[in-house]
Formats: C-alpha cells, structure tokens, sequence
C-alpha cells in the first residue's frame, strides 16, 4: 500500500477537499471492506522518524520489542477518520499521478489494473502522544 496527502484545491478538478490517496491490491480484504463500508479510520504515526538505538544483540522478537519500546518514548500517532472512495478512469489516473510525484521510487507500482485507487476525505482527526494527551479536530469543512 502507498499514499499520499492531497492538501484541499489541490485535487481538483475531481475533488475540492483534502483527501489521502491509497492504492492497494484489488483483491485485498481492505479494499472488499470499503466497496461494503466507506467509513474508515487511518492510524499516521512517528515511530521511525524517533529511532535514536541501535540495537543488535538478542532474538528477531527481542530486538522488535527494544526497538518499539524506543519509539514509543517519543512517539505521536493520530488516527483519522473519514470516508474512503475507490475511483476510476480518469479521476484514478489523475490522483496516481499525484501519488507518483510525491513517491517517484515507486512509480511502477502504480501502473497495472489490479490496483485500486482509494481516496479518504477527513472528516475528524484525533492526535495522541505517548502520555496519553489527546486532541481531537472535526472541522475539516471548508
């Protein structure tokens, strides 16, 4: 899975608001549940971006475990809630193109008819720290 943040204006002239763009395997469980169910939550966190150890010694597990235990000292994640879209024809090329430009590594795998192209538009997002302080946002309307 890939994505992207499209900021608001930026998405038209398919789409006004902000959105997340996702692709993912059309025959995922994932993409199964939003044809069903379009109210999705998306967990963004900071856990890589605050590795500050090496750590080397011990079993695979021990060393996941002594790494998590590390970022979560520092760690951030806010989890956003919205309404997802799988689009197509020409709105599912243009919001590609747009996942392409920020993630030009990955470009190929963008390019074949398994992939589905999802669209979230935030409705409300929760902001939470490793203390537990919480902020909640609603007001993505413009």
């Amino acid at each position: 899975m890939n994505y992207t943040y499209v900021p608001e204006g930026e998405g038209l002239p398919h789409l006004k608001e902000a959105c997340v763009v996702l692709t993912s395997s059309k025959e995922t469980q994932k993409v199964k549940n939003i044809c069903q169910n379009p109210n999705v939550s998306l967990l963004v966190h900071d856990w890589t971006t605050s590795k500050t150890l090496e750590v080397s010694e011990g079993s695979t597990l021990s060393r996941m475990l002594k790494e998590m235990n590390q970022t979560e000292l520092s760690s951030k994640s806010v989890t956003l809630d919205g309404c997802a879209k799988i689009v197509e024809g020409d709105v599912a090329e243009f919001f590609r193109k747009k996942l392409q430009q920020c993630t030009p590594e990955n470009e190929h795998k963008f390019i074949d008819d398994t992939t589905a192209v999802i669209l979230v538009t935030i409705q409300s997002a929760t902001v939470a720290d490793s203390e537990n302080h919480v902020q909640v946002y609603d007001d993505f309307s413009s």
